[in-house]
């Protein structure tokens, strides 16, 4: 090779294995930080007043450390497009590693050291993993600092520079209050407001700490200080970039990486594992630039510049930190110079924020410029890093006056003036920590249970890492490109976001609540894998043939030949003809997918030892958390499902090849298709058509958080401090369990855990309610189709007969809900696109419908669960049992997404007060945030008392709340996700059957909707409880429902429901139906003469020829159900203008017999008008199951009749005269 080039290929895998060391610490030091309000409940052993406020800033502290994780997976993958360009293999491999130091980088050395002392030669950078505490995040400043950053020394106290730190600390509080204060139009209100809450966030606490350490023991410390590299950027401007020039001068450049840009972004699928990983937002000028340089190739050496300006943007923001940290805060206070908003030109800027993002026009520069500041990774640490010595000091800000002029009234006023009174005397400030406590050694040490887990969970992590960068590293590779790309695209949806968010960071979290050697972490070697099963170390082998140049020819003789001995265990003779690199792909991911499984029994194992052996150990919130992470990694197993499946071209609902559909024979053995049964899903029966509408709480971390989350991070939903409920003296916190939970009064499903948020007397409530009750009939045969295609689903068929609105059938609420299954509530079945793209299947799901009775039990009226049972042994399965064919042929994901618009009327009738107001103004969503907005600042108001610092700690929770949320949903187009706009948009459309298990109910005469129907009509009504073949028709629930309009801040998403299920007749007489329709006053004789005339009815054409006047008239074969003609007579008295009677003779119908005695009246001096139908009807025969028939026949006669009549009756009179 070239010396050039080799020098520039060398630099580059130096700046890959710098971009991970720093991935994996950042990685690390957020999933060591504490997220449950309890974690923060005591400071030593001591109440801690600052619970919610410590609550909520080491959560802005983690997000901010998974943004910059984030990002420097894209820095990754950037380096890696570089190296492959060259021609050279992807480099994932991490430098040498000294025990209790980190990763060895000779090559580069800092300055100064996190202390601020000059390095010596010698001193190069050591990246270790740690936890976070200020060490910690004064090296991870450090990292990111540039060459003239470090000669200004940012820690040395009083200095300008670590001054400006504080200014930039202050400013980022002061846009926090101005966006939770963004509806205060009032100036004086503003200015007010803000110092009491300024007042409340700053209250300092006192608390006895440990004293500080001996000064041998610390200087001891001092010689263990990491010392760090000069920087980062002249890795890239200086090294990196002028040898990438002099490559597309000579010709080095051999790829363009087109071939794999396409392909990351050929389609949804491919797409889905990586969309998460991306930059943050910006500005719309970055925006575009990030844009291009992720789906643009390597042409030139343009290319390449902007890339690596991107990189050092996202890093350090610009060059000159200080003088862009100046100039920005210079220009904040010209914003508040003559203000009519109130503040010191916070407002404005956040102002400016939102009329950027909501504008087409580009970002002003200044603009720009201050966001790519802000949102870099060396701001985000010292915002850290200030706040974490706020904290420190018991939460007062430090009394230090600012050197920069722009800020330095801010800082007057605040600190001066403010706390010029006596401080409070503590030994050394607050003992806080933000990092979670590990269980002690003495307690591990004293159960086995534990040691075991604490033992063996970094071999666990490791094996799990190992296929990350196993995986990784095909996807760069470059050899065989085509012929790898359907198993190299399912690796790109599955290795990235999937697998980070399922295994990397519930491992990282679960290690953070034991005394694991973080030495033993990102460890791959052999020795720091599992010893058995050997899966993970044969993998390693594999994984070694792709990284090492130089392998001895017998290892890799040996791996090759367990490859080929693995693909003739396939069964596939085509295989085995593959070249061997193609033999070895396929060997890598056959184990790959095995270690994912082996880490998941091993999960599943520890939850066992849980179980049995941990709970006088583990305090009761730790063993929450560590149970979720346990039980997340639990699923790796669906690795090993999915892959396959994916390979083949499957994903969620979509369906993978006939070739994998044609090896399982068995993939619809829970299917739920509504069109699945071929002579229809319902044929000659009555229904019930039940529609609910209501509320449900959506209680889970959203994208991109995992699931086992239990308080959100970096997604949309968000737990706060002031989440729980109180039962007398006793707290029961409240957090996300990824549970979907639609009531709260079921005494047959009780709820502990609901979090239920007040959002005034106009907002939405829990709970889904029916709204009207329907019986409708079948017009011969009901088919379902979804329309348009793969859309809403569409119910054709079914005639209506009577509908009857709720508050008509009982004062009582009748109520539907999704009932647990054992101990497990229902939730959306994705688990980070594993299971499922966005818009997921529900699992468990058993309907049950119950009258709420206020002081006694409940009635259940319905109840059924979804098929779940095997073939051969009758034996339940969850959803996350089938394979990944079966869920997709089952119908259960959805149909399709909608807008909010296309919401039925009968379903708004149980909006919100609010909801109701706001859903219908041009100006929606938009409107309905704001008008929250101003409703929980309202709240907030009411809950500041004077003086402030008479508050105790759930005070403080409840306005550090209240803030938080007000704040979300002030500035929501600001937000890093814009979902709290656009889900209050979006409609998510199911449709599938239900035919499963029948639950126990309450008998026909308490069911009061059969009760109301008999009433309206003598027609008794039951349920079939003896149903066989579930796929015979009229043997199947259909659930067609809608879920979205989601209301981030309540947890509510808005859920419409109709139900159908068909229902058995039981007469013994007669029963009768009534239709009526209603005209202007103007029209009644029109309506008279047309309406209520013997010998003219209005369907006339289905009729024999009938003379005027006559008393008789015959119906035709044709246009009868009964399959035969028959006669009316014109009975009672005289026919009178207005209305009349008839009967007709008994109609035979297969052994039964039907007689129509009916009515027709048109009201006098009544407006609206009224005409109405009635037929009584009175079926007879000693056959019951040809009663039922006929009963069925005679329903669909009167309701197809009515139809008919009414399509008349528009034509006549005119469709907008009659109702």
């Amino acid at each position: 090779m070239r010396p050039n080039k080799a020098l520039l290929v060398k630099l580059l895998r130096i700046a890959a294995q710098l971009e991970h060391c720093l991935l994996n610490a950042y990685l690390y030091a957020a999933c060591s930080l504490k997220s449950m309000p309890e974690e923060f409940e005591e400071i030593g052993d001591e109440s801690n007043s600052r619970r919610a406020i410590q609550f909520e800033r080491v959560r802005s502290w983690k997000a901010s450390l998974l943004a910059a994780s984030k990002e420097e997976m894209v820095h990754i993958h950037y380096v890696q497009c570089l190296l492959r360009a060259l021609g050279e293999p992807p480099c994932f491999e991490l430098p040498q590693r000294k025990e209790g130091e980190g990763w060895l980088f000779p090559n580069w050395q800092t300055m100064i050291d996190s202390e601020g002392e000059v390095t010596e030669e010698g001193d190069y950078v050591k990246v270790p993993i740690n936890t976070l505490d200020e060490d910690t995040i004064k090296e991870f400043i450090l990292y990111e600092s540039s060459d003239l950053l470090q000669i200004e020394n940012p820690f040395e106290d009083g200095s300008e520079l670590k001054e400006v730190f504080g200014d930039l600390a202050d400013f980022e509080f002061d846009l926090h209050l101005a966006s939770v204060l963004k509806h205060v139009d009032d100036p004086a209100q503003y200015k007010a407001l803000k110092e009491q809450l300024e007042d409340i966030y700053t209250h300092p606490i006192t608390v006895q700490v440990t004293a500080s350490r001996d000064e041998e023991e610390e200087e001891e410390e001092l010689q263990k200080k990491y010392v760090r590299f000069k920087s980062i950027g002249d890795l890239y401007w200086k090294g990196i970039l002028p040898l990438y020039e002099q490559a597309f001068e000579l010709g080095w450049v051999t790829y363009d990486n087109l071939d794999l840009n396409n392909e990351l972004r050929e389609g949804q699928p491919a797409e889905a594992g990586l969309l998460p990983v991306g930059p943050f937002y910006r500005d719309k000028n970055f925006e575009k630039s990030v844009d291009e340089n992720l789906k643009d190739p390597l042409r030139n050496y343009k290319d390449v510049r902007d890339i690596v300006r991107e990189i050092l943007i996202e890093g350090e923001g610009f060059a000159n930190f200080r003088f862009r940290a100046k100039a920005l805060l210079a220009k904040v206070e010209e914003l508040g110079q003559g203000t009519t908003l109130g503040g010191e030109g916070e407002r404005e800027y956040v102002e400016a924020l939102i009329e950027d993002k909501n504008s087409q026009e580009p970002t002003p520069d200044w603009l720009a410029n201050g966001q790519r500041l802000r949102l870099s990774h060396l701001y985000r640490f010292i915002i850290i890093w200030e706040e974490l010595e706020q904290e420190q000091r018991g939460g007062s800000l430090s009394g230090e006056t600012s050197a920069n002029a722009g800020v330095a009234k801010r800082q007057k006023r605040r600190f001066w003036q403010k706390w010029n009174a006596p401080k409070p005397k503590l030994t050394s400030g607050s003992n806080f920590e933000p990092a979670r406590q590990p269980i002690s050694q003495e307690d591990v040490n004293s159960n086995l249970g534990l040691n075991k887990l604490t033992e063996e969970l970094p071999a666990q992590f490791n094996a799990c890492y190992l296929v990350l960068l196993a995986w990784l590293s095909r996807m760069y590779e470059i050899r065989d490109w085509q012929a790898d790309k359907p198993r190299r695209q399912a690796i790109q949806m599955l290795a990235s976001w999937p697998l980070m968010s399922m295994a990397i960071r519930p491992f990282l979290e679960l290690a953070s609540f034991f005394p694991v050697d973080l030495n033993k972490l990102y460890r791959i070697e052999p020795d720091y894998l599992p010893y058995l099963p050997p899966n993970a170390r044969l993998l390693y082998e594999v994984y070694e043939q792709y990284i090492t140049r130089e392998n001895q020819q017998s290892r890799k003789t040996n791996c090759l030949q367990a490859a080929k001995e693995v693909v003739r265990g396939l069964g596939n003779p085509a295989l085995e003809k593959l070249p061997d690199q193609d033999q070895l792909n396929l060997y890598m991911d056959y184990l790959a997918v095995r270690v994912l499984s082996d880490a998941a029994e091993w999960a599943s194992e520890m939850i066992g030892v849980f179980d049995t052996t941990a709970e006088d150990v583990v305090r009761p919130n730790y063993q929450k958390m560590l149970l979720a992470r346990l039980k997340e990694l639990s699923y790796l197993g669906e690795f090993q499902k999915q892959f396959r499946f994916r390979v083949q071209g499957g994903y969620s609902n979509q369906l993978p090849d006939l070739t994998y559909e044609n090896l399982h024979p068995n993939k619809e053995d829970y299917e739920e298709k509504p069109e699945y049964i071929p002579e229809g899903l319902y044929q000659d029966t009555l229904a019930l058509r039940l529609r609910f509408s209501g509320y449900g709480l959506v209680q889970m971390a959203t994208d991109p958080d995992p699931t086992a989350d239990e308080v959100g991070c970096t997604g949309t939903h968000m737990l706060h401090a002031n989440d729980y409920s109180e039962n007398g003296q006793e707290k029961t916190y409240q957090y996300f369990d990824h549970a979907l939970i639609w009531q709260d009064n079921d005494d047959k499903d009780p709820i502990e855990n609901i979090i239920c948020r007040d959002t005034g007397e106009e907002g939405p409530e829990l709970g889904i309610k029916l709204t009207e009750a329907s019986l409708v009939v079948t017009d011969g045969r009901a088919r379902v189709r979804f329309a348009p295609i793969k859309q809403d689903l569409n119910v054709k068929g079914f005639l209506e007969l009577l509908t009857v609105k709720a508050e008509n059938i009982t004062s009582n609420d009748i109520c539907l809900n999704l009932r647990k299954k054992g101990e497990t509530a229902p939730f959306l079945n994705g688990l980070n696109h594993i299971v499922w793209q966005d818009g997921e299947p529900i699992d468990p799901f058993i309907l049950a419908v119950y009258q709420h009775q206020q002081d006694e039990d409940n009635i259940e009226l319905f109840q059924r669960e979804i098929f779940n049972q095997t073939p051969k042994d009758d034996q339940e399965k969850t959803l996350l049992d089938m394979s990944p064919l079966q869920r997709t042929v089952s119908s259960r994901g959805p149909s399709g997404f909608d807008q909010y618009i296309n919401i039925p009327d009968w379903a708004r009738a149980n909006f919100s007060s609010e909801m109701k107001e706001e859903i219908g103004k041009p100006e929606y969503p938009m409107s309905f945030l704001d008008n929250r907005a101003n409703n929980l600042l309202e709240k907030l108001k009411q809950q500041i008392p004077q003086p402030v610092n008479s508050l105790n700690r759930e005070q403080v929770d409840t306005i550090v709340s209240l803030g938080e949320r007000t704040r979300l949903v002030s500035i929501p187009t600001i937000l890093p996700h814009t979902t709290t706009i656009s889900w209050l948009k979006l409609l998510l459309h199911y449709g599938h059957t239900v035919s499963g298990k029948l639950g126990e109910v309450a008998g026909g005469n308490q069911n009061p909707i059969f009760t109301k129907i008999q009433g309206e009509t003598d027609l008794q009504l039951s349920q079939d409880h003896s149903i066989e073949n579930r796929n015979q028709p009229n043997n199947r629930w259909l659930a067609k429902y809608t879920k979205g309009v989601m209301d981030a801040d309540a947890l509510l998403d808005f859920v419409y429901f109709e139900l159908y299920i068909p229902v058995k007749p039981n007469i013994d007489g007669s029963f009768t139906f009534t239709k009526e329709w209603t005209f202007t006053a103007d029209i009644q004789e029109a309506v008279k003469k047309y309406g209520c005339d013997f010998s003219k009815p209005i369907l006339e054409s289905s009729y024999e020829t009938i003379e005027t006047g006559a008393k008789e008239r015959t119906r035709k074969e044709s246009d009868s159900v009964f399959g035969k003609g028959f006669p009316e007579t014109l009975s009672g008295s005289p026919e009178q203008p207005g209305s009349y009677e008839y009967s007709s003779d008994p109609i035979d119908v297969d052994g039964a017999s039907v007689t129509i005695a009916g009515n027709f009246g048109c009201t006098e001096g009544e407006d609206p008008v009224k005409l109405t139908w009635t037929a009584t009807f009175t079926v007879k025969g000693d056959n019951e199951d040809a009663k039922s028939h006929a009963i069925v026949l005679a329903a669909n006669f009167f309701a197809k009749d009515a139809q008919d009549m009414t399509i008349k009756l528009k034509s006549h009179f005119g469709p907008n005269n009659v109702n």
